[in-house]
């Protein structure tokens, strides 16, 4: 006979037995699940911190529309490419810019997809997420010359997405 305070317990016990195998397939689909999720919000915050970075640019938004178009973002998971984009779906860059004297005309999508297949991730154990402004110019503007000041291009998003991701412990600004 089991006094009534252990019958109440052990009438509420329930347990579930899985072995090793059915284990390891469980947290395996949690684990894709989990990823979906957070690729979906790395998405949302990305798209949303890249038009921010553009909105707060100091250069003029509208000459050739080169520098806009030649935003973008990229998310990468263990160094895989999962997800990028631009400041807008369709370019709108009209012209051609040249780069250098010896160098081919250039649009600032065409820069934005050189540098999205020539990247290399840096972090190959999570998730790395990548802002950038390609086209050649942008540098020069962000960083100014004897003969230029500096414009705020990209960097005006810098210190919200280092407190959203925790400081420097996962941030590589360059």
């Amino acid at each position: 006979y089991l006094h009534k305070r252990h019958r109440r317990i052990m009438s509420n016990y329930k347990h579930i037995k899985v072995d090793e195998k059915e284990f390891h397939k469980a947290k395996k689909a949690i684990l894709e699940k989990l990823n979906l999720v957070t690729l979906r919000e790395l998405e949302t915050y990305a798209k949303q911190m890249l038009r921010k970075a553009y909105l707060e640019s100091e250069y003029s938004h509208n000459e050739t529309q080169n520098l806009r178009d030649s935003y973008i973002w990229a998310i990468y998971y263990k160094g895989q490419l999962k997800k990028h984009g631009f400041v807008d779906n369709t370019p709108l860059a009209t012209e051609s810019i040249k780069k250098t004297a010896t160098e081919d005309y250039i649009k600032g999508r065409e820069e934005a997809e050189d540098f999205l297949a020539e990247y290399i991730p840096t972090f190959t154990k999570g998730w790395e997420v990548v802002f950038a402004a390609t086209i050649y110019y942008g540098v020069y503007l962000e960083n100014g010359t004897k003969s230029n000041a500096k414009y705020v291009v990209i960097s005006s998003i810098y210190d919200e997405v280092r407190k959203t991701f925790g400081a420097n412990k996962v941030i590589d600004w360059q």
